[in-house]
């Protein structure tokens, strides 16, 4: 008996809490999502199309969303596709066989989202044969 007093009391502060708010509450204007972009070229400046992307959240490392660019190289993350919390990511790409990723630019390309949106450029080489 003694342990049910503190849970009711919980349950009553929480109703009178909800009951007492003039608005209703409402929870999706605490999380904040935006979009990400990759525009992934050669050197030359041509698209580079069918690339995977790889989106990991930079603390853990952890599998958070993939795309793949298409025909004009471009690739998307969008809110309808889960939508990018804010936060720290790295982004990764799998060069198609004859490319690597530019040896003079970090990868996975690590980036911060704290906004709507933001476009990340990646470079491709043409191996050496």
């Amino acid at each position: 008996m003694r342990h049910l007093m503190p849970q009711r009391f919980l349950v009553l502060v929480l109703a009178l809490i909800v009951t007492s708010c003039s608005e209703p509450l409402d929870f999706s204007q605490a999380i904040k999502t935006g979009r990400i972009m990759v525009q992934v070229t050669s050197a030359e400046g041509e698209p580079v199309a069918d690339v995977p992307l790889v989106l990991l959240r930079a603390e853990t490392g952890t599998l958070w969303r993939t795309g793949r660019t298409g025909s004009d190289g471009r690739g998307e993350i969008a809110p309808e596709d889960g939508g990018v919390l804010w936060g720290d990511y790295l982004l990764k790409v799998t060069p198609p066989a004859a490319y690597v990723v530019d040896p003079t630019r970090s990868h996975p390309i690590p980036f911060r989202l704290q906004g709507d949106q933001i476009t990340l450029e990646v470079v491709l080489v043409r191996k050496s044969s």
